[in-house]
């Protein structure tokens, strides 16, 4: 029970962020989604400045499950920790 709460959790959150995603950005180009194996083990590599908006995108638009690595001060931010806890 607990991980079908989990999993609407995590699909709601990437439903809250497309949308989010799509008021600010006025479209989003996946280049490459071809290259990215169905199974097994992935790194996806976000390249901009902005950390937090790659994140966003990758969780938001990938069809994998999407797992973060971050820096243990930006875990304990009130917002940012939050939702880092639920992914």
């Amino acid at each position: 029970m607990r991980l079908l709460l989990q999993r609407l959790l995590l699909w709601l959150l990437k439903l809250t962020f497309r949308f989010y995603l799509g008021l600010f950005y006025r479209e989003v180009d996946i280049v490459g989604s071809e290259n990215v194996p169905a199974t097994g083990p992935c790194i996806f590599v976000g390249n901009h400045q902005n950390q937090f908006v790659d994140a966003v995108m990758l969780f938001g638009y990938s069809k994998r499950d999407v797992g973060f690595l971050m820096a243990a001060k930006s875990f304990n931010r009130m917002v940012v920790g939050q939702f880092a806890k639920l992914m």
